[in-house]
């Protein structure tokens, strides 16, 4: 054990079963890689969470790493929050009650709703007051915009 940025072990899960925390922390810091082209070490989270602590530890490098390799599995409250705080996540997003598909999802959202103009449309829509069908025909037009559906026109708009 060391505090560069080993991989965990690997995780052989079925789609649709509940992903643990020592799951969702490895995605976090692969999706942390993926963002900056480096997987953070857990010594540099461990200082970046002290940091933002006032220089008060929070959670150890050895615990993050236990933690994200699932030898431990029993974070306090401060810590589990401390981490989310680190990944830019909720604690609930943390806890052991999603699958795969639904923890990229929270993922993929919480990182979309970060831009102005997502938050915008977002806002616009719940304002109007849409229906489902009108929910449908906006995601339809905003696929149509960024070119993601094939054969959208404006007739099938109506």
């Amino acid at each position: 054990m060391s505090g560069s940025a080993e991989a965990p072990q690997s995780f052989e899960e079925d789609p649709g079963a509940t992903l643990s925390l020592a799951q969702k922390l490895d995605r976090l810091f692969e999706a942390r890689r993926a963002e900056t082209g480096e997987r953070p070490s857990y010594r540099a989270v461990a200082e970046e969470i002290k940091e933002a602590h006032g220089g008060k530890p929070v959670i150890s490098w050895q615990h993050i790493w236990a933690l994200t390799t699932g030898s431990k599995t029993d974070p306090k409250i401060g810590q589990l929050q401390a981490l989310a705080d680190y990944f830019d996540v909720g604690v609930e997003d943390l806890l052991p009650c999603h699958s795969e598909e639904e923890f990229a999802i929270r993922l993929a959202l919480r990182s979309a709703i970060k831009s102005a103009d997502v938050r915008r449309i977002a806002l616009e829509a719940s304002q109007a007051g849409l229906s489902k069908e009108g929910v449908a025909t906006l995601v339809r037009l905003i696929r149509l915009l960024g070119g993601k559906e094939e054969g959208l026109d404006d007739e099938s708009l109506n």
